[in-house]
């Protein structure tokens, strides 16, 4: 064979070679690489038992395919995410819009402006029983929405968005924020760093006496010692973010959980059905919360 043929035929062996290497005689792929486990797609253990129990209950049903979910859990102590299910989907907050009105106000005071003489009690009204006149009243102390907005972005929630006062009736649908906006919201708040560790205590202290809470009737079976939160619904949005506390051989233990549910078609609903609507969700909510707890308190 010529030299230069034999260099080509030299050649083309060695690409070939190059080509095929992590491949099989057989056309598989190499053995080596395929004693490999695939990678999962879940954060923890948790996350896969909550994104089963979704898939579950729209085998069921129970959730509708219209029905969009965000589910965010965060360990206050691990500084760690154990589920996450569409974290950054921008919502319609309802009255989830609350606590972000209130460290609006409060970044008010803090900068010197005086508040009026029944603001404190608005603020109570305002998270602890959803009062939606309260909120009014405290959002035109901070100087309207877009003054809230424009405060509520420099704390970096940049998902949040506060378009309105709320509507006669609670039918808000235009303020807006996502599952990770509203557990980054208890994350600092829980570390004391909204502000300053004065007015994020006293925030905290509002949120802890919250009466709307879908998850109550499950505080006792579940032997949570404190859920310090905020609801909201409207037609087309059920959700709930919360801090929960538990007790453990070691202490107290603290995680966030947020579970947001929208359904736009909801909004032009009748009131009968947006009232069922409501109750599935929140039963849904509390399925799911429940798969978290019994999960995060497991040794």
């Amino acid at each position: 064979m010529p030299v230069s043929t034999r260099r080509e035929f030299l050649s083309t062996l060695l690409n070939l070679g190059k080509a095929t290497a992590g491949v099989s005689l057989l056309g598989g792929v190499a053995t080596a690489e395929a004693r490999k486990p695939p990678k999962s797609n879940y954060v923890s253990e948790v996350d896969r038992r909550v994104h089963e129990r979704i898939a579950e209950l729209r085998r069921q049903g129970t959730l509708s395919p219209n029905d969009k979910t965000s589910v965010l859990v965060y360990g206050l102590q691990s500084d760690k995410h154990f589920v996450r299910v569409n974290i950054d989907e921008q919502h319609m907050a309802a009255s989830l819009i609350k606590p972000f009105v209130m460290l609006a106000a409060y970044h008010k005071i803090s900068r010197g402006k005086r508040p009026y003489g029944t603001f404190e009690s608005d603020l109570n009204a305002m998270i602890v029983h959803s009062d939606n006149s309260a909120t009014n009243r405290v959002m035109k102390f901070v100087g309207g929405p877009s003054a809230c907005h424009k405060i509520i972005r420099k704390y970096g929630f940049d998902k949040t968005r506060v378009s309105e006062y709320i509507p006669a009736g609670g039918r808000t649908y235009r303020n807006k924020t996502s599952a990770r906006n509203l557990s980054a919201l208890m994350w600092k708040l829980h570390n004391r760093n909204l502000i300053n560790s004065r007015y994020s205590e006293r925030m905290l202290e509002h949120l802890n006496h919250y009466a709307t809470s879908r998850l109550a009737s499950l505080q006792g079976p579940l032997e949570i010692d404190e859920l310090a939160g905020k609801t909201g619904f409207v037609g087309g949005l059920n959700g709930e973010a919360t801090r929960v506390t538990y007790s453990t051989g070691s202490g107290a233990r603290h995680y966030t959980f947020v579970a947001m549910v929208e359904n736009t078609r909801m909004r032009h609903a009748s009131p009968v059905k947006k009232q069922q609507w409501g109750k599935t969700t929140s039963g849904v909510i509390r399925s799911i919360f429940k798969a978290v707890h019994e999960q995060m308190i497991a040794p």
